[in-house]
């Protein structure tokens, strides 16, 4: 553009103060990390803890009710600017390893994978469950009813 000055790239002072800012920053996003895989290991041990418990009073390990109640309450106390919208995905894959711990979970579902029904069930269950393929709906019910699943 006429009379318009040339741009020119920051000088090595703004370069090195904003490089070490990055840097700093990076140092914070680490320690709270670190402090998230912490919280998730003692989530863990107090997982393992009642899953004990579940088992010794014959409780099932999956209770969908207390699950809906946790997604619940974490997006209603959800200050952001963590997007409320993606709670639910972060929270039911936590939900689903820690699941892992107490047994792993059978899931008969209609299709083969890739599907729809596939899909949901992945996300509702989350990567830890072992999802069960069946290609009719009487099927589905059969493995639950077989045993070959926990739930459908």
């Amino acid at each position: 553009m006429a009379g318009s000055k040339p741009s020119h790239p920051p000088t090595s002072n703004a370069a090195s103060a904003s490089g070490e800012a990055l840097a700093r920053l990076r140092e914070r996003i680490d320690a709270i990390d670190d402090a998230i895989l912490g919280l998730l290991n003692d989530r863990a041990g107090i997982v393992l803890e009642v899953g004990a418990l579940k088992q010794g009073s014959g409780i099932a390990a999956f209770d969908p009710a207390r699950e809906r109640e946790i997604l619940d309450r974490l997006e209603r106390s959800n200050p952001g600017p963590f997007p409320s919208v993606a709670i639910p995905g972060v929270f039911r894959e936590i939900i689903g390893v820690m699941r892992g711990l107490e047994g792993r979970l059978r899931v008969a579902f209609l299709g083969p994978e890739g599907t729809f029904s596939h899909l949901a069930a992945r996300q509702q269950f989350g990567s830890r469950a072992d999802l069960v393929a069946e290609p009719t709906l009487a099927d589905v019910v059969a493995a639950v009813e077989r045993g070959r699943a926990e739930l459908a």
